[in-house]
């Protein structure tokens, strides 16, 4: 990985990126971990589709992130962004 110095306070790219990738990383645990929260069926209702449509998407995503990752020097079509039911 480069060792290059990065404009924030004498930090490299890789320093950069481990901070920020630290940081990012946490708040998706901690996000789906809040979407896990909504599939106890004690506290709510839903319906087959919906559950689907959460899998689905978290799913495409994370495959979408892989590919990035993976193919990182490669241009690559956006996959949407948001959601909804």
């Amino acid at each position: 990985m480069s060792r290059k110095k990065s404009s924030k306070a004498g930090e490299t790219k890789e320093q950069k990126f481990v901070r920020l990738a630290t940081a990012r990383m946490n708040k998706v645990v901690k996000d789906l971990n809040l979407v896990k929260q909504l599939m106890e069926s004690k506290n709510y209702s839903m319906t087959e589709e919906q559950v689907s449509k959460i899998t689905d998407t978290i799913n495409r995503k994370n495959l979408d992130i892989t590919e990035s990752f993976l193919n990182r020097d490669k241009k690559k079509e956006k996959v949407e962004e948001n959601f909804s039911f």
